[in-house]
């Protein structure tokens, strides 16, 4: 069974016994919870070793993309240069990083 499959059993099973609690869920690549889809047909063999290199750092904790130095959108550092943000400050964050063009609605 899926990992997708496993929590919402749990879910399931809690909520027919009363045992249900509100909580976050924040699955990481490394449970299974999320993961990268299938590779379009023109998407080179380089590109496709490059993002399985990534996938492993990030799975095995290596390298993470939220870590510093990560700047907002107008070129103010969010995240000094070695810092990692925090589970609740990615859950928060309400800005875009440099070089994303647009706006967050209020």
């Amino acid at each position: 069974m899926s990992i997708i499959g496993k929590v919402s059993s749990n879910f399931k099973l809690a909520a027919l016994d009363k045992t249900w609690t509100t909580q976050t869920l924040w699955g990481a690549m490394s449970t299974g919870m999320i993961g990268l889809g299938t590779y379009g047909s023109m998407v080179p063999q380089t590109v496709k070793d490059q993002v399985s290199t990534y996938e492993q750092k990030i799975t095995s904790g290596e390298w993470d993309v939220f870590w510093g130095e990560v700047k907002k959108q107008d070129g103010t550092v969010w995240v000094a240069d070695g810092q990692k943000m925090s589970d609740q400050e990615i859950w928060d964050q309400m800005e875009f990083v440099e070089g994303v063009v647009g706006t967050i609605p209020p």
